[in-house]
């Protein structure tokens, strides 16, 4: 029946095939969403992973490129912190899915940056997706000013919320530079939380001094950072309106980029 599965069974039945051992028809990885192509790299042991990383990279690179061609919003110098402590192992249900989740987020961000470098908490800097795995406690204000010795415009913080290297350093961080520092920057931080906890029906964050976006797929963060810029007080309202004013038309157009995706894409980078 393979012939007949719509495309997402086809990648399920990949995934399942392959924690069985099993031998089924492999699937066009390229034509999956960053957050599937993610999903299945860490359902691979890491010497497999290891040796199909052209495969995975040329995937997870036409993949982003076709989110990013659905999208008008582009940004400039980004500097993103990226959490792949033990916390990012996520549930028995669901297997690594916050990295991997982080790791498309990391892609896309690569791709719509003109200028992009990514931190992982527990790995050198810039280093491939493919190769990050779970590691360390969560320690993210070190990080964090790591990423704001760059000078960047944007600072984007992909964690479930938690840090406990120390506990509150990063709240206590952020605080002292929204009082004292980013009154003289233009630049902002935006913390992106990949988890949803369901006991309290939201996601965690790290308090008032820098807003929280909570994304399930990382397709939707480049949307999520325009919001996310406009609470910041990093976006005017015009141009807010004149990108969504874009993307209602591109999804009532129900085909790619339309012209009012173009003309809103003029005023994106504002965003």
């Amino acid at each position: 029946i393979a012939p007949m599965m719509p495309r997402s069974e086809r990648f399920r039945t990949q995934l399942a095939a392959r924690r069985a051992a099993a031998d089924v028809a492999p699937v066009d990885l390229s034509r999956e969403s960053p957050t599937r192509i993610a999903r299945f790299a860490y359902a691979l042991g890491a010497s497999e992973r290891a040796a199909r990383r052209d495969e995975l990279t040329a995937a997870m690179d036409a993949s982003v490129a076709r989110v990013c061609d659905r999208s008008p919003m582009r940004f400039g110098r980004v500097v993103a912190v990226l959490d792949n402590s033990y916390s990012t192992v996520g549930s028995r249900e669901q297997r690594l899915r916050p990295l991997a989740v982080t790791a498309a987020i990391d892609a896309l961000l690569r791709r719509a940056s003109r200028a992009y470098t990514g931190l992982w908490t527990g790995a050198p800097e810039d280093s491939s997706w493919s190769d990050v795995a779970p590691r360390g406690a969560t320690r993210l204000a070190w990080k964090t000013l790591d990423a704001l010795e760059h000078r960047p415009e944007l600072v984007v913080i992909v964690s479930d919320g938690y840090e406990n290297d120390p506990p509150g350093a990063l709240s206590s961080t952020l605080a002292v530079y929204r009082t004292n520092i980013a009154p003289r920057r233009s630049g902002s931080i935006v913390h992106v939380d990949p988890v949803f906890e369901a006991a309290s029906f939201g996601a965690a964050s790290f308090g008032p001094w820098a807003p929280m976006v909570s994304v399930r797929d990382a397709e939707d963060v480049l949307t999520a950072l325009g919001f996310a810029r406009f609470a910041d007080d990093k976006a005017t309202l015009e141009a807010l309106s004149q990108y969504l004013d874009g993307r209602v038309e591109g999804f009532l157009g129900g085909r790619g980029e339309t012209d009012a995706d173009a003309r809103s894409g003029e005023r994106a980078g504002a965003l």
